[in-house]
């Protein structure tokens, strides 16, 4: 990176940028002779990875929840999905995985990890929410008899909705 270091013994350097590096050793004698021995490429400095998806979509109805992942990653071999959910299928290493989510009503933070090929990570995340659908059906009748069952011609609601 064109820094000079003299002395004699170790000698370190920190490279910020991304690329690959010569290394030129020369060697001065009393008399000031000197020697160079240069390494091409000697050292390569990786970018780190930039992790980045896309849902296809973050907001679900219970009808529907499996979500397919468009991973946008850049820089990255390697990849580790934790979905969120306490299912026992969890977990991929696939690069653009689905997932179904329980049909039941919740959020679920998406975490992505992607490696380089040196083992340098990033990481990027989502929430996904599961929406409980409103449930209900109108009876075709109704028996006012105060038997318990159909007395009132009015709509009954199952789930997704608190009838207070």
């Amino acid at each position: 990176d064109g820094t000079v270091l003299l002395g004699c013994g170790t000698v370190s350097e920190w490279f910020t940028l991304a690329g690959c590096y010569d290394v030129t050793l020369t060697l001065t004698d009393n008399n000031g002779c000197q020697n160079s021995s240069t390494s091409n490429d000697f050292i390569c400095v990786e970018s780190p990875p930039l992790a980045s998806f896309e849902p296809s979509s973050n907001e679900l109805a219970t009808y529907d929840t499996e979500v397919f992942f468009d991973n946008n990653s850049f820089g990255a071999s390697t990849y580790e999905w934790i979905f969120g959910d306490p299912d026992g299928n969890n977990y991929s290493t696939e690069e653009n995985p689905s997932h179904t989510y329980p049909n039941v009503g919740g959020e679920y933070n998406v975490l992505l990890t992607a490696y380089s090929a040196l083992g340098c990570k990033d990481t990027a995340w989502a929430k996904i929410i599961v929406n409980e659908d409103i449930v209900f059906y109108v009876p075709k009748t109704f028996t006012p008899d105060i038997d318990g069952y159909n007395d009132y011609f009015i709509p009954i609601f199952t789930a997704g909705f608190n009838h207070y």
